[in-house]
């Protein structure tokens, strides 16, 4: 009978004959039933939302190191079980967050405290002591740059944290703004530092090897001014819309 031939070589879509298919349209990507009931429990088939979205990739291509699903589901879950050091896992540990948020402190009132006595300090009339005070206070700025940059980090992660998993919304909070900003605070402060020890030590080296070789006040303040200008730049070149230099952060 007719409805024996349907149920014998074809599939029902709402387990009736008022809606089938061939069995061969069964779990082949495309929805064919208007329930969309051919594509759901396909096997060897992960779905990327189950329950609100069709999209699915082979099992095969989940936890392969590379976001198949738009959503990024197949990279996310028990992918991350053994990444203690991801960044899931450290956004979910409390005590990380509680470290890094009283280092971030620590680090601001010691940075503001040293800096002002040193840039307060009485240096005489030696033209070494002026110049080693103007280096020293640069590295206490980058110090306190970095502190902020660790309270925000913190901050933050808190946010993310209570706004799901992170896992699913990394590329989002990755390609925002405010992400790009931190990238910069954290290389201008970090390379801040050792470009000024770097050049702070290349001018005791010169002052001491050479009896006749004297730096002038105002000398250092414009060579600190071109290393300031110099490690901005490098710390902003990643967000110049060019595709070699957009995944530097």
């Amino acid at each position: 009978t007719p409805n024996l031939y349907i149920f014998l070589y074809a599939y029902a879509c709402n387990k009736t004959v008022d809606n089938f298919i061939f069995l061969d349209q069964v779990c082949d990507g495309e929805l064919d039933c208007k329930d969309g009931s051919d594509e759901t429990d396909c096997p060897g088939q992960f779905y990327c939302d189950p329950g609100n979205s069709w999209e699915r990739i082979s099992e095969a291509r989940v936890c392969d190191h590379h976001k198949d699903c738009s959503n990024g589901a197949d990279e996310c879950g028990t992918c991350q079980r053994d990444a203690v050091s991801s960044s899931e896992s450290l956004i979910n540990s409390w005590a990380v967050l509680v470290i890094a948020l009283a280092m971030g402190i620590l680090i601001i009132v010691m940075s503001v405290k040293q800096g002002y006595n040193c840039w307060t300090s009485d240096t005489g009339d030696s033209k070494v002591k002026e110049i080693d005070r103007i280096y020293i206070v640069q590295i206490f700025f980058h110090d306190l740059l970095m502190g902020i940059y660790l309270c925000s980090i913190v901050i933050t992660s808190i946010v993310l944290k209570y706004r799901g998993s992170y896992c699913l919304i990394e590329a989002n909070w990755r390609a925002s703004a405010l992400c790009s900003s931190f990238g910069v605070l954290y290389s201008f402060s970090s390379h801040g530092s050792l470009l000024v020890i770097a050049v702070m030590s290349i001018t005791r080296c010169i002052t001491c090897r050479s009896i006749v070789a004297e730096i002038k006040v105002r000398t250092t303040i414009k060579i600190s001014l071109a290393v300031t200008c110099l490690n901005l730049l490098h710390s902003i070149l990643p967000l110049i819309p060019v595709s070699q230099l957009q995944d530097i952060f």
